[in-house]
C-alpha cells in the first residue's frame, strides 16, 4: 500500500483468509463434532454460517485496507515517513486483529452453538413447544438483557426472529426448552445493532444489513458477494 501497489478495493487475501480461518474455527467449537461431516456433506445452515463469515472477513479487510489507506497522508496533507506510517498501522492492525478478532470470534463460536441449538428445539417441538430466554444471573448481565430474562414464548413466535441470543458481542445468554405456559406481553429491549437476527434460521453470524463492515459502497460489496470461499471451490 505504501508503494501505491495495492488499494482497498484489490484486498489483501492473506489478511482474508487469516480472518476467515479464525472465525471458522470459532464456528465449528462451537457447533461441535458434528461439524466437518455436515460441511463435507453440504448442509445448508453450515455453508450459509460459512458464507456469512468469509464475506464478513471480507468486508474486514476492506475496512482495514481503507483505514490504513488514511494514514498514508498526515493532517497536512503531507504523504507520512514510512517508519511512521508503519507505527500507526501497527497499532490500527493490533485493533482489528486482536481485540476486535477475539470478539468476532466468540460471537461467531456461540451463535454457531446457538444455530445448531435451534435445529434441537424443532425436532423437540412437539414436547417443548415454548422456549425461555435466560441469562447467566450474575452482575455482568446487560440491563437490557436482564430484562428479557424468564421470558417464554412459542417457537414460532415472532420475538426469537429479533430477540434470539447471541443479542450483542460477548452475550452470554441462552434460550432452553420448555413446557411451561407463554408469559404475557413483551419488555421492549433494544438488541445491539447487528444483532437482531436469527442465526438458527438464517445462518447469518452479522447481520449483513447492519454491521458498519458492510457500510461499503455497493459497488464494491457486490463484488465482495461474489468471492468463492475457497474450501468452496
Amino acid at each position: 500500500m505504501f508503494d501505491k501497489k495495492l488499494k482497498p478495493k484489490d484486498l489483501d487475501k492473506e489478511l482474508l483468509l487469516k480472518t476467515y480461518e479464525e472465525l471458522q474455527k470459532g464456528a465449528k467449537k462451537g457447533y461441535g463434532k458434528e461439524w466437518d461431516k455436515l460441511n463435507k456433506d453440504g448442509d445448508l445452515l453450515v455453508t450459509e454460517i460459512q458464507n456469512n463469515l468469509y464475506l464478513f472477513s471480507a468486508a474486514k479487510s476492506y475496512q482495514q485496507l481503507v483505514e490504513f489507506n488514511e494514514l498514508l497522508v498526515d493532517d497536512d496533507g503531507k504523504i507520512r515517513k514510512w517508519t511512521d506510517f508503519r507505527r500507526k498501522v501497527l497499532a490500527v492492525h493490533k485493533t482489528y486483529n486482536q481485540n476486535y478478532l477475539q470478539a468476532e470470534y466468540q460471537t461467531a463460536r456461540r451463535s454457531s452453538q446457538a444455530a445448531k441449538q435451534w435445529q434441537k428445539f424443532e425436532k423437540d417441538s412437539d414436547l417443548f413447544p415454548n422456549l425461555m430466554y435466560r441469562t447467566v444471573g450474575d452482575e455482568r448481565v446487560r440491563d437490557e438483557h436482564d430484562k428479557l430474562d424468564g421470558i417464554i414464548k412459542p417457537l414460532n413466535d415472532k420475538f426469537w426472529d429479533t430477540h434470539y441470543p447471541p443479542n450483542g458481542f460477548r452475550c452470554r445468554c441462552s434460550v432452553q426448552q420448555t413446557s411451561k405456559k407463554a408469559t404475557k406481553g413483551t419488555p421492549k429491549v433494544k438488541i445491539d445493532k447487528g444483532f437482531d437476527n436469527h442465526v438458527g434460521k438464517t445462518g447469518k453470524v452479522f447481520n449483513e444489513e447492519d454491521h458498519p463492515y458492510f457500510a461499503i459502497p455497493k459497488k464494491e460489496l457486490d463484488k465482495l458477494k461474489k468471492l468463492k470461499r475457497p474450501d468452496d471451490e
